[in-house]
């Protein structure tokens, strides 16, 4: 499934910060990944490389198309460097959502800004998903200033 909505589509305004040129907020290729299927059991790492680099930007994490029966999902976030991590999606990264499969597939969406000392370039997510024969589908998004 595509982003149809990306999260280079935010207007400048109320928090929205201005990134310097028109060219600074547009994501840059390599930086979408979608239609990552998730597996039950074991924790599962889904990395997205950045390219070029990013100390500073926002992201995105999408989980739909869940199926099964109360499935559960725990996902956690890490910018990394070849050396370095950082988690940045506390305190959310410890919350382990039972998400339901009616009225209709439901899922989660997190969009975070991050500010941080490294130059990442990768963004890792980390999800464990289980329940009785869970499925679900993620969508990374990640993009800042050149």
């Amino acid at each position: 499934m595509a982003i149809v909505n990306s999260i280079r589509k935010q207007i400048q305004g109320a928090g929205i910060p201005n990134w310097g040129a028109p060219t600074g907020i547009n994501p840059t290729p390599g930086n979408q990944s979608v239609g990552i299927s998730l597996s039950t059991g074991s924790a599962q790492n889904n990395a997205l490389t950045l390219s070029p680099g990013l100390s500073r930007g926002k992201f995105r994490i999408r989980i739909y198309s869940l199926g099964g029966t109360n499935p559960t999902i725990i996902a956690r976030a890490y910018l990394y460097d070849g050396t370095s991590a950082v988690d940045v999606m506390l305190p959310e990264s410890t919350i382990a959502p039972t998400l339901t499969t009616s009225p209709g597939p439901c899922g989660m969406d997190f969009l975070r800004e991050f500010v941080t000392e490294i130059t990442a370039t990768s963004l890792c997510v980390i999800t464990t998903l289980a329940g009785t024969s869970p499925t679900a589908q993620m969508d990374l998004e990640c993009y800042g200033p050149q």
